[in-house]
């Protein structure tokens, strides 16, 4: 693997470490990363989150007050992910709780019966409900779209003719065409939960903290840079998080085994997240919206139960089709572009097959879930390639189409899958250069045998909460000595390293290790290695956790 070193000064000095490695990440508002400010001041300049969407707000909260002024049906439609249950709960709480109106119905999509977004037949499932149904014609029930609605142009017109109002919040890339929706709050600074959030604190006008967990929570598992209004609603919502009085939350930390424990973007993006993805993917999205917005500790636990069990079968379900797609496609060479498809994969699993094989291969990968009449695929992509922008130059041969630079799905007609493929293989021979398919790790700098690592912890701490655009600083440590190798996990596909730096034993995890580093790893060989800290307590004691990224071993000496 390429390593991109960032800082070339190989540091002997700790004091120069946060300044380098904010120099790293383009920070230039350095007091506001440091000590990030009550996210709510945000809203002091809407334009500046929203641009020309900044009117929504306020659009939106009139149409909420109207519909309590009519007494007519307010529905939530949300998506079934994190961040679409999270923003669901964010809004529902603010109308049902706050606002005190009772006439406001979640809606969360069955994944196979109505498909993915909003949807015609999600429209017609919402009309049909008891709530809707009897509604006085005169009273136009009010949908509101939450994580979806942007893209879906027709999908809006249909509710609009069966009488609804419609209200769009939402984050993903802009179409060329809008829906006529009667109002509509977007931004792709903020995911869905983070927007519901600051429309719930600009109604409430202060910072809606009983639901600042919710908004990180779904920030962190939506994978949003952390920096700028992220970064402070992740900062301050993981205390939250940690101390938290949600019900649903506790009893998630509870059956992940971290209950007590300091929460942090690990604990939420590895596993509380997949847990209420889970029921998404393969179940009801529903019942993830039920836990996080119960009171009842004794129903949140059983929920919560029942979400582990899901989340067991989506590991094993997820393990059996990416082992198929793998089988596929890893004799297939000088490709630009992976795609696999068949009938057996399941499309609430597509794309965590689709980040395994980027993950594996290093290149962009398209998994379709193949049925009969329309089949539904999962994109991931690699760095550099807006992989959105890449499927819209194929929409005709597509039905719909969204998403993000680096993640999009898409649906279309099954016999037109094999004219998909050479058509999208012969764009990524012309669109995607061959430098971009090259594996790297960037490393923030080289540090010298005169800096401990329980210094480089001490500094690296003040810059979290890490994820995207603020990630865990990577290190590189050259020539250290090898005292020790240990194969570990069920598979025995994982390394300890243990290695001698600055006088003292280390211990390194490496995971995922490939057979010809397992060669090299021997007892006094040297070791270059890219590594990340963080900090372990066990029995009360404080101890440095390195992961390592990457490594050399450069033999015995």
């Amino acid at each position: 693997m390429k390593w991109v070193i960032k800082s070339k000064e190989k540091v002997k000095d700790v004091s120069k470490l946060e300044e380098i490695l904010l120099e790293n990440r383009d920070v230039t508002d350095i007091p506001n990363f440091l000590n990030p400010p009550d996210p709510f001041t945000f809203l002091q300049d809407e334009k500046s989150i929203f641009g020309k969407f900044s009117k929504g707000l306020m659009e939106t909260k009139e149409l909420i007050n109207n519909a309590i002024r009519d007494d007519s049906p307010i529905i939530l439609h949300g998506d079934y992910d994190v961040d679409g249950i999270s923003a669901t709960a964010i809004l529902w709480d603010l109308i049902y709780n706050h606002l005190g109106y009772k006439n406001c119905l979640p809606f969360i999509p069955d994944r196979f019966e109505h498909g993915y977004g909003l949807t015609e037949k999600s429209v017609r499932a919402i009309r049909d409900t008891r709530g809707v149904r009897n509604v006085e014609e005169e009273k136009n029930p009010l949908l509101i779209t939450l994580d979806c609605g942007i893209t879906a142009v027709d999908e809006i017109n249909y509710a609009k003719k069966e009488g609804f109002t419609v209200a769009i919040v939402d984050h993903h890339e802009l179409p060329k065409k809008l829906p006529k929706a009667d109002a509509i709050l977007h931004t792709t600074d903020l995911c869905s939960g983070g927007i519901s959030y600051m429309f719930s604190s600009f109604v409430k006008g202060k910072s809606d903290e009983r639901n600042l967990d919710l908004a990180a929570f779904a920030t962190i598992a939506d994978l949003q840079p952390l920096l700028g209004i992220n970064r402070s609603i992740v900062k301050y919502g993981l205390e939250f998080l940690t101390n938290s009085k949600r019900e649903g939350i506790n009893a998630l930390k509870k059956v992940s085994g971290i209950e007590g424990k300091k929460i942090g973007t690990y604990e939420v993006g590895w596993m509380l997240a997949p847990r209420v993805n889970a029921s998404g993917r393969i179940a009801l999205g529903i019942e993830s919206l039920r836990l996080l917005c119960t009171k009842n500790a004794s129903q949140a636990l059983d929920i919560a139960r029942k979400l582990n069990e899901i989340n067991t079968e989506r590991q094993s379900a997820t393990e059996e089709i990416f082992s198929l797609a793998d089988e596929e496609v890893k004799n297939i060479t000088g490709k630009n572009l992976i795609i696999s498809y068949g009938e057996g994969y399941h499309e609430g699993i597509i794309g965590l097959v689709a980040q395994r094989l980027v993950q594996k291969y290093f290149k962009p990968a398209i998994v379709i879930a193949k049925k009969e009449g329309i089949s539904k695929a999962s994109v991931r992509s690699v760095p550099g390639l807006d992989i959105t922008e890449f499927l819209r130059k194929m929409e005709g041969i597509l039905e719909s189409v969204g998403g993000h630079k680096m993640a999009a799905g898409f649906s279309i007609r099954s016999e037109n899958i094999d004219k998909f493929i050479k058509k999208a293989e012969k764009l990524a021979d012309k669109e995607i250069s061959k430098d971009l398919l090259v594996p790297f790790i960037e490393v923030d700098l080289e540090v010298g045998f005169e800096i401990s690592l329980e210094s480089i912890l001490s500094e690296v701490t003040i810059l979290e909460p890490f994820g995207l655009g603020n990630p865990s600083p990577v290190f590189a440590v050259r020539g250290a000595e090898v005292l020790e190798t240990k194969l570990f996990g069920k598979e025995n596909n994982h390394l300890n390293i243990s290695f001698l730096f600055m006088g003292k034993r280390y211990l390194a995890k490496l995971f995922g290790v490939k057979k010809e580093v397992l060669e090299k790893a021997t007892q006094g060989s040297k070791i270059d290695i890219a590594f990340t800290v963080s900090k372990n307590i066990f029995n009360g004691n404080e101890y440095v956790n390195l992961i390592a990224k990457d490594t050399n071993f450069v033999g015995n000496p």
